[in-house]
């Protein structure tokens, strides 16, 4: 079997040693902007091989990722057309699925094109934050065509089972709206939670000095690559405003139970809050 990666960062890093750790004789090659990840990936045995860009080096392959970030997924698929065989099958892994389908179904791809969402990652990023085991228990979504052959799409997901994931099949407007609410909103709220602090903060810092666990845990995720996270705001705006409206509302809601002393209402919202986390 040959697998193409193409964008060798944390997710792309990371499935490429899954598949290593399951099935060494898996050919993987792999595509990034960055020579120097190429080299690394190529002396710890994650790939056999790799390149800078798009080459005859990706024919043949079984199944291609596209795992770099979602504005460059879809052009790397644009592209992709001069190097696909009659069974290949082209995947990616981008946080926002509605636009890539759309993009694949226009470009004449969906008889090969099955969008992917590993739901694990980390608020570091590249490829020497990747890890083996990062997506071991994770949902893995997958978001085939309703015309997708059943054949490719099981070949996907023994993929998805090699990397330790669970793959978990929905239509891609389904996946936005859920990805909306347990990943997107939750980064602009650990974004803003840490610039309101930054702001209100004085001059010897101790408002950083004095964040105990509560808060370390809760804006973890504002480490993450900024660029990255302006391009999925960008592609899932929609799902995100409708559902950031809401999340307002809410807190309109909190900060009326604060301003007339609310208790009863307050601890009710605390009680159905960890009563379904509790659940996760």
């Amino acid at each position: 079997m040959k697998i193409s990666i193409l964008g060798l960062g944390l997710i792309g890093g990371s499935i490429a040693r899954s598949i290593k750790a399951c099935d060494s004789s898996v050919y993987i090659y792999a595509v990034s902007g960055h020579m120097e990840n190429i080299d690394s990936a190529v002396l710890d045995g994650v790939i056999d091989a790799g390149g800078r860009g798009l080459s005859e080096n990706l024919r043949g392959s079984d199944v291609i990722f596209l795992t770099a970030p979602v504005e460059i997924n879809i052009k790397y698929l644009r592209s992709l057309r001069p190097y696909l065989d009659e069974d290949t099958v082209v995947t990616d892994g981008g946080s926002v699925k509605s636009p890539i389908m759309k993009e694949a179904k226009t470009l004449g791809l969906s008889g090969c094109f099955i969008g992917g969402h590993p739901m694990a990652g980390s608020e570091k990023s590249g490829y020497k934050s990747s890890r083996a085991d990062l997506l071991k228990d994770a949902r893995y979504i997958l978001t085939p065509f309703e015309n997708t052959d059943q054949t490719k799409l099981t070949k996907i997901k023994d993929i998805v089972t090699m990397t330790g994931a669970k793959a978990l099949v929905m239509d891609a407007e389904k996946h936005d709206r859920l990805t909306a609410a347990v990943s997107h909103i939750p980064h602009i709220v650990s974004a803003s939670l840490v610039n309101l602090v930054k702001h209100s903060d004085d001059r010897d810092g101790l408002a950083k000095e004095i964040a105990a666990g509560g808060f370390r845990d809760i804006t973890r995720i504002s480490s993450s690559d900024p660029e990255m996270w302006r391009q999925i705001c960008m592609e899932n705006r929609e799902s995100i405003s409708f559902l950031m409206r809401g999340y307002i509302d809410s807190l309109n809601r909190i900060l009326d139970m604060l301003e007339n002393s609310d208790e009863d209402a307050l601890k009710s919202m605390f009680s159905d809050a960890k009563r379904y986390r509790d659940e996760i």
